[in-house]
């Protein structure tokens, strides 16, 4: 069970992680925007 609750942990830090990099470059995107503006 250990192991298991160990391994869902590692996932979800893993989807956060990739979340996190698909936001990005749409928050960068929209700085840019603003900053043009």
């Amino acid at each position: 069970m250990k192991m298991f609750s160990f391994i869902l942990k590692l996932m979800k830090k893993l989807l956060l992680l990739q979340y996190q990099q698909q936001q990005l470059p749409q928050q960068e995107a929209e700085r840019s925007k603003r900053n043009g503006l």
